[in-house]
């Protein structure tokens, strides 16, 4: 299946690859993996002229980091506001963890499909010292890059467990 071919044969479900935004959530997955935190980020994508500080973040969170023109970008991702100077990164993630190896406190999350309202509640409950999260099928899909932005990138710091 989907998570022989990720190369897992003990875990139910291969990570999720998809593409997440945002400076604060690409310095969060590098504050997770000095924790510790396996979190797979294959590239990262900058705007051209991106201050010197931002793309020595996005290479030691990947080794592979590609420019881009800004109009290209603004018209490619629809950026406006405070999301004009993000980035892009190819992240596998959220990874489902053996029910057993998650510890208390934990947030289960069932039949919520909203990834704003899941941001939120991540980011309330690891402020509140929750690091393990169980999810329906529903919530599972909704933790995507617009719920870790929400969520300010703490989900980098927690465990998840996809409970069918």
């Amino acid at each position: 299946g989907a998570a022989a071919a990720a190369g897992c044969d003990a875990c139910p479900e291969a990570p999720r690859v998809a593409v997440h935004y945002s400076w604060d959530c690409l310095l969060h997955v590098r504050d997770a993996r000095a924790e510790g935190r396996h979190v797979a980020v294959d590239s990262v994508l900058i705007p051209m002229g991106t201050a010197e500080d931002l793309r020595a973040l996005a290479l030691e969170v990947s080794p592979q980091v590609f420019a881009a023109d800004r109009q290209v970008m603004e018209q490619e991702f629809g950026l406006e506001g405070s999301r004009r100077n993000s980035c892009h990164f190819a992240v596998a993630f959220p990874v489902s963890v053996p029910l057993e190896l998650l510890r208390p406190p934990i947030l289960i999350l069932d039949g919520l499909d909203s990834q704003h309202v899941i941001g939120q509640m991540i980011r309330t409950a690891y402020l509140f010292g929750v690091n393990s999260v169980v999810a329906s099928r529903a919530a599972w899909q909704a933790l995507d890059g617009r719920a870790c932005r929400v969520a300010m990138g703490w989900p980098y710091h927690m465990d998840f467990h996809l409970a069918e």
